[in-house]
Parts: C-alpha cells; sequence; structure tokens
C-alpha cells in the first residue's frame, strides 16, 4: 500500500515527465514569438507600407504578441500546478484569451483569402480599399472575442479522482462524482490503494456532460472544418488562376509589366496561402485531441503509454506554434521583408552606437553602423 506522500509524489512526477517537453515547447515559442512579431510590426507598420494584406498581417501579429504575452505565460504556470490548479477565474481568463485571439486570426486569414481570390480571380471587380480592410480587421477581431465568450462559462476547474494501479506507480484516472467536486485537495485511503483528488485547469465540474458544453465543442470543430473547406476552395481557385495567366502578343514593355504583376500576385498570395496554412496545420491537431479528450477521458488518457502522453499534451498546445511561426514565413518568402529586418537592425545599431558615444550634440563621435560604414554624431 502506498502512503499518502508516496501518491502524490507520483503524480508530481507524472506531471513533469509527461508535461516538460511541452513546458520547453511553448517556452521557446514565448522565446521566438514576441521579438519574432514585434519585428513584423515593425516592417509592417513602417516600412512595407504597401504590400498586399498589410493591416491584416499586423493583427495577426498583435494577436500573437497577446498569446505570447498573456496565453502562454498563464499556460506554462498551469503546467507547473497541473494536478493541483485550483485559480477558476484564471483558468478561465486564460482560455477565453487563447480562444479570442485564435478565433480573431482564424477569421482574418478566411478574410485574407477572400480578398485575394477577388483580386485574382475576379480582377474586374471593384478593388477592396484600406479602409475597409481596417474596419474589417477591427470587426473580425470584436467578432472572434464575441464567439470565445462561452470559454469563461464551461471552463474552470475539473476535479477527479487519481490512483495509483501497479508496481510502477502507474496514475490511473477515475472520473469524480457529485459528492467529491467540493473536497478540496485530499488523500484517501482503501485497503489496498491510495487515492487522491486531483484538480486541473479544464471543463469545470459543473458543466461537465452538459448539452452546453457538448454543443460548444460541436460548434468549434464545425466551424473549424467549415472554414478549413472554404479555405482550400478559395486557394484552389487562386492557384489555378494565377497557373494559367499567360503573357499574351502584346508590347514588350506591357509584357514586362505583365510578367511583374503576375510575380508580384504570387508572392503575395504565397505568403498569406503560407500562413494560413501554418494555421491550419497547428490549429487541427487541438481540435481533434480536445474533442478526443472531452468524449474519452479518462479512458482513453489512461491507456497511453507515456510517450504517447507527451504527444498528447504537445498536441493539445499546438496552436501556440502558429504565435511565433509567422515572422520566419515572412522571412523565408519576401525578399522585402529580409530587407526591412536588415535596415531596423541597422538603425538599432545605429543609435545604439551614437547614444554609447555619450549622445553628446557637441562632441563628435566617429562610430560604425550595421554596414560597418562610418558616420558621425555631431
Amino acid at each position: 500500500m502506498h502512503s499518502n506522500h508516496t501518491v502524490e509524489s507520483v503524480l508530481h512526477h507524472d506531471a513533469m515527465s509527461v508535461l516538460l517537453p511541452s513546458f520547453v515547447y511553448i517556452s521557446v515559442l514565448i522565446v521566438a514569438g514576441i521579438p519574432g512579431n514585434v519585428i513584423s510590426l515593425l516592417v509592417y507598420g513602417l516600412h512595407l507600407t504597401k504590400v498586399t494584406g498589410r493591416y491584416a498581417l499586423i493583427t495577426l501579429a498583435v494577436c500573437d504578441i497577446v498569446n505570447c504575452v498573456l496565453s502562454i505565460p498563464v499556460e506554462l504556470y498551469i503546467i507547473t500546478e497541473y494536478w493541483t490548479f485550483a485559480n477558476a477565474s484564471l483558468c478561465k481568463m486564460s482560455r477565453f484569451m487563447t480562444y479570442a485571439m485564435n478565433n480573431s486570426s482564424g477569421l482574418i486569414l478566411l478574410m485574407i483569402a477572400i480578398e485575394r481570390y477577388r483580386a485574382i480571380c475576379l480582377p474586374h471587380k471593384t478593388k477592396i480599399q484600406d479602409w475597409f480592410i481596417q474596419k474589417m480587421c477591427v470587426s473580425l477581431v470584436i467578432a472572434g472575442t464575441f464567439l470565445a465568450l462561452p470559454a469563461l462559462i464551461i471552463y474552470g476547474i475539473q476535479t477527479d479522482v487519481a490512483h495509483t494501479v501497479d508496481a510502477d506507480d502507474h496514475i490511473e484516472l477515475l472520473k469524480s462524482d457529485v459528492h467529491t467536486r467540493s473536497l478540496g485537495n485530499f488523500t484517501m485511503t482503501s485497503t489496498n490503494v491510495d487515492y487522491v483528488i486531483t484538480k486541473r485547469c479544464l471543463i469545470d465540474d459543473a458543466w461537465r456532460g452538459t448539452a452546453f458544453a457538448y454543443s460548444h465543442f460541436a460548434f468549434v470543430s464545425i466551424a473549424s472544418v467549415l472554414v478549413l473547406l472554404i479555405l482550400i476552395v478559395l486557394y484552389a481557385q487562386i492557384g489555378r488562376k494565377i497557373a494559367t495567366l499567360r503573357v499574351l502578343n502584346i508590347s514588350h514593355s506591357d509584357q514586362k509589366q505583365l510578367r511583374m504583376s503576375k510575380k508580384k500576385k504570387k508572392q503575395a498570395t504565397l505568403i498569406l496561402f503560407l500562413i494560413t496554412l501554418a494555421f491550419q496545420f497547428s490549429f487541427i491537431p487541438f481540435i481533434i485531441i480536445t474533442n478526443i479528450r472531452f468524449f474519452t477521458e479518462p479512458e482513453w488518457y489512461n491507456n497511453l503509454s507515456n510517450a504517447g502522453k507527451i504527444v498528447y499534451h504537445i498536441f493539445l498546445r499546438s496552436y501556440y506554434f502558429n504565435c511565433a511561426v509567422n515572422p520566419f514565413i515572412y522571412c523565408l518568402s519576401s525578399g522585402q521583408f529580409r530587407t526591412a529586418v536588415k535596415k531596423i537592425f541597422n538603425n538599432t545599431i545605429e543609435h545604439v552606437n551614437i547614444v554609447m558615444c555619450g549622445g553628446v550634440r557637441n562632441n563628435a563621435c566617429c562610430v560604425k553602423n550595421g554596414n560597418g560604414k562610418s558616420i558621425v554624431a555631431n
């Protein structure tokens, strides 16, 4: 028979061994995501002011920064207190913020696809103006936040019973009943098994198994699949149209202009398609895992190996990948973006050098900027 200390120690060890890769994974995303998205804001806000989808890209960067600054740090804290998390308000706000930002990003990416379809497949239609894009970005963020409101209701503290079931201290979860939900953290001992009440940031006990909770996950799943199908159709049409663009029997100057126009459309569409693809690939595993968890936990989870649980928890947080990946896509796909980043870097180095030189205008000093060229600060 296990002692109380042993059962709780096993739970802590289980959490650390299974959740440590997830902790490292999203920690890396913070380190990459915050500076990457700040740079994206600077590039599209100050330098690349004529690029296609500029305001949408700025809004996406803001949503990703919010996730990196607010949602992910809370998730790190939840991981460290995985089996004993008891702050219902923090759990609700964290899940609400994550849903709001991801909903907003998904809607904006859908708007981008529609705009690209109109611009390329329906070139004779009136071009969507920048002021309209700005208003749509604000409206879609509001809509995404509104759609996230159910998270404030159904998420909270989920209470379960856990116990060790073999000599290797394998942990098994048992769903709690109504009599254990208000008892708090404690350990109880039977003739041969120790049990411990666990508390996690999941579906609140009051909403487990309710029609409202089921309808929420059904709506999120159906909406995600529907948006994915629409995006596939739109980008398939866009790709086909770009592939069929031909240089007609026109003057040499017009041929050159048409080629440049085709290249510009192709590059802009490729970047927007890649960030859309990255979002879908980061969000789909989360949708699949949350549905499996909601309808089968704890039975399905208990049957996983330790490696399987590690993969499970990483996929459960796969959507955070989208918070950091976009700046890397911009860098790899756009020479303009890389040039703008270099310019920002060089200007920053130049400014730092001038400050380190004393910042006194009456004293001239020679420093080198990021290009290695000498400058004089007076």
